[in-house]
């Protein structure tokens, strides 16, 4: 039987690796070369968070940190202005729920930069 590996599995075992396996993703990952595909773009910030997280000091590619930062930058306005919305529907007693990237982030408290969203 033959498994084939896909780009985007090998971003996710990246992104969710454990610290006792991820220099193994991250030399599987850095094999695939620089790809600036949207499953690539839509990784590297939960994979440069998760090094962060882990302890790992790993040489990334300017990258990664250029796709975490933006991401973060790009989410705070998307959560102001989610914020904003709440509060003004709140304020007229609208009863209201958050769906999907937005509500996840503000309970359970995910970093703006590992996700990028696109949904409000």
């Amino acid at each position: 039987m033959t498994t084939v590996v896909t780009e985007e599995l090998v971003l996710l075992q990246a992104a969710v690796a454990s610290k006792s396996n991820i220099r193994e993703r991250l030399k599987a990952l850095l094999q695939l070369g620089r790809a600036d595909s949207s499953a690539h773009l839509r990784y590297y910030p939960a994979i440069y968070i998760n090094c962060g997280e882990l302890g790992v000091e790993v040489e990334l590619p300017a990258s990664y940190r250029k796709a975490h930062l933006e991401t973060w930058s790009r989410n705070r306005l998307i959560l102001l202005r989610a914020q904003a919305v709440a509060d003004y529907l709140a304020h007229r007693s609208v009863p209201t729920l958050l769906l999907k990237s937005t509500a996840l982030m503000l309970r359970y408290g995910a970093p703006a930069g590992m996700r990028y969203m696109s949904d409000i």
